[in-house]
């Protein structure tokens, strides 16, 4: 939501379109352009805010990530696994893919930062 009144806020205010980029597994995201470099500015559909957007009542959560402190640490094996659940043989059959791990974020408190934009 807050990638999207970014994009449009720049377009009306200094009629900027913001650029994209390809990223690691065949994703294009938009990107900032900045002095220090283009940052590309990736959509989370999983983050909660509160309020209505664009009322200015809402809250919308944004985060500056070092993605070098960001890893993932499974358990045993890094592969997912399939599980099949019901009766074997039967006509319907459903599967389950589990991965077994978590996110590891190094350095929460001084190489990551949480941004609250009020709009």
């Amino acid at each position: 939501m807050l990638l999207d009144l970014i994009d449009r806020e720049i377009k009306t205010e200094f009629n900027v379109v913001l650029t994209t980029k390809n990223i690691e597994g065949g994703l294009t995201v938009k990107t900032l352009s900045t002095q220090a470099g283009d940052i590309p500015l990736i959509p989370e559909w999983t983050l909660p805010y509160t309020g209505t957007p664009g009322s200015g009542s809402a809250v919308l959560p944004a985060y500056i990530v070092t993605e070098d402190l960001i890893e993932y640490h499974w358990l045993s094996d890094p592969n997912p696994r399939i599980f099949q659940l019901g009766v074997p043989g039967s006509l319907a059959s459903q599967y389950v893919v589990v991965k077994f791990g978590g996110v590891v974020v190094k350095g929460a408190n001084y190489a990551h930062y949480q941004v609250l934009v009020d709009r």
